[in-house]
C-alpha cells in the first residue's frame, strides 16, 4: 500500500458472507486516514451491504442511485464521523437488478472521478463466490485484497478461484483474517490482518504479503 500516486483503488472481495471484508476494509480505511491520507470508501456490495451499520451512519442514497442516474456523486460523498480524511459512499436504495446496474459505464466514471479527488478508493464488493460483480469491479481498480477467514472461506472455492482463468482478480493480494494463535492463548482468534501472498493476472503466486 505503499504507492505514490494519488488515487489508488483497492478492491476488497472474499468468497462468501462472513469473512469479515466489511471489517477490513473500514479498518484500513481508518488506518490510512490517521496516516494523512484522504480515504474514501464505496460500498459496491448491493446486495447485502453493512457498511452504513458498522459506522454507526445514517442510510442516505448513495451507489446504486448514482449508477440509476439520480443522483450526482458529489451529492452521496459523505464525510464519517471518525475521521476528517475518511468518507463513505454508501450503498443507497437497493435495487433488482444490482448486477446489471454494475455492468454499466457509470460504474467506471465514478471511479475515475473519485480517483481525481482521493488518496484512496476502497471499493467493498459483494463476495465472488457468490457473484460476479467483484470480477466486474476488479477491471477498474489496481489491486485486490481478497479475505480468507480461519474456519469460514470453504477450501474448495479457493481452489477454484486458483484454477479459474477465465475471471481473474486484478493484483490479488489474499489476506487471511482470524488466524489461530500459536503458543499461549492459542484458543483466541484476532480479527487484524494476517500474511497473504501476491498473485499476477495469472493467478500465478509471485510475492509474499508481510
Amino acid at each position: 500500500l505503499g504507492a505514490k500516486n494519488r488515487g489508488t483503488k483497492l478492491l476488497i472481495t472474499s468468497t462468501i458472507s462472513g469473512e469479515g471484508k466489511s471489517f477490513v476494509a473500514i479498518n484500513l480505511a481508518v488506518s490510512l486516514a490517521l496516516s494523512g491520507r484522504k480515504v474514501i470508501l464505496v460500498e459496491f456490495d448491493l446486495t447485502k451491504p453493512s457498511m452504513v451499520n458498522k459506522l454507526g451512519m445514517e442510510a442516505t442514497r448513495g451507489v446504486a442511485d448514482y449508477l440509476k442516474g439520480e443522483v450526482k456523486a458529489e451529492e452521496v460523498i459523505r464525510q464519517t464521523p471518525y475521521n476528517s480524511n475518511l468518507f463513505l459512499i454508501s450503498a443507497g436504495t437497493l435495487p433488482n437488478n444490482p448486477s446489471e446496474l454494475i455492468l454499466q459505464d457509470r460504474t467506471e466514471e465514478l471511479l475515475t472521478y473519485l480517483q481525481t479527488q482521493f488518496d484512496y478508493v476502497l471499493v467493498d464488493s459483494a463476495p465472488v463466490g457468490l457473484l460476479s460483480d467483484g470480477y466486474v469491479l476488479s477491471r477498474y481498480c489496481d489491486a485486490t485484497l481478497y479475505i480468507v477467514r480461519h474456519g469460514v472461506t470453504p477450501k474448495k472455492r479457493l481452489e477454484r478461484l486458483e484454477n479459474n482463468k477465465i475471471n481473474t482478480l486484478k493484483n490479488m493480494v489474499m489476506v487471511f483474517n482470524g488466524v489461530r494463535s500459536r503458543g499461549f492463548g492459542k484458543r483466541k482468534y484476532g480479527y487484524g490482518y494476517g500474511y497473504g501472498y501476491v498473485y499476477n493476472q495469472d493467478q500465478k503466486k509471485i510475492g509474499k504479503l508481510a
